[in-house]
């Protein structure tokens, strides 16, 4: 059996005495062998692929909030390239509200409506006014027709439900 160099403590000093070319070291070791590493990690995660899920199910339980805002997060980059702090931002100036009907979300979130040609944001709606400009296509031509329909529409000649 080897005898140890260095004690816990020793070595800790070491490291702390020497962390920028311990870092450097590393970092050039990652850099020439990076394959050997890829190749290491993959033959890994295959042998070990059961540990790894349970281990990421159990973080995942107990971090279940932080999960849940790092992925809606994601998902608010990924399709609008916005931050979730930007999104609490637009929450807050329209005060929690659609930005067509005044109305609190019925759902937890207000959608962020984006111009589908540009990508430009335009604001937070709830579901219903999301699809009802989704369904007119946003066609503000489509819309007008619709609100001319709804002002002159001849109540007359409609049934009573």
């Amino acid at each position: 059996m080897s005898k140890r160099l260095y004690n816990k403590e020793q070595y800790k000093e070491y490291r702390n005495r020497n962390a920028e070319k311990i870092a450097a070291y590393n970092k050039e070791y990652r850099k020439t062998h990076r394959n050997q590493l890829l190749d290491y990690g993959k033959e890994y995660y295959r042998t070990h692929k059961e540990e790894h899920k349970a281990r990421g199910a159990q973080y995942f339980q107990r971090n279940k909030e932080k999960m849940r805002l790092f992925h809606r997060n994601y998902y608010l980059i990924s399709k609008f390239g916005i931050t979730l702090e930007d999104y609490e931002n637009m929450f807050i100036s329209q005060n929690g509200l659609c930005a067509i009907c005044g109305l609190p979300p019925t759902e937890d979130v207000l959608v962020v409506d984006h111009e589908h040609l540009s990508g430009n944001i335009r604001g937070l709606l709830c579901q219903k006014c999301n699809k009802a400009i989704g369904f007119f296509n946003d066609s503000t031509s489509i819309l007008t027709n619709a609100i001319d329909y709804l002002n002159h529409s001849d109540i007359a000649h409609v049934r009573p439900m």
